[in-house]
């Protein structure tokens, strides 16, 4: 049920940002360094937390928002990772 609200919310976050009124699961809610990611993958990543990863931002104020500053983060974090030279 926490992920139907989510994905509900995640949906009205992106239509009020501007993103027009026939949202879909690939139209893209979060930008990162020339990269995106979907309304249906940030909904996939919220359902893809336990129960404890949930609590961490619903016991806060703005949990949509949270949430979305730390997928963003996540992303860059792998963005950057991904251009570290690897040892071999």
């Amino acid at each position: 049920m926490k992920g139907y609200a989510f994905a509900s919310a995640a949906l009205l976050a992106a239509w009020s940002a501007g993103c027009g009124k026939d949202v879909s699961g690939d139209t893209w809610l979060v930008a990162a360094g020339g990269d995106t990611a979907t309304v249906a993958e940030v909904g996939a990543a919220w359902d893809g937390l336990g129960d404890e990863g949930r609590e961490v931002f619903t016991s806060k104020d703005n949990p949509l928002g949270d949430f979305l500053l730390a997928f963003s983060r996540k992303m860059m974090i792998e963005m950057e990772m991904a251009g570290l030279p690897r040892n071999s």
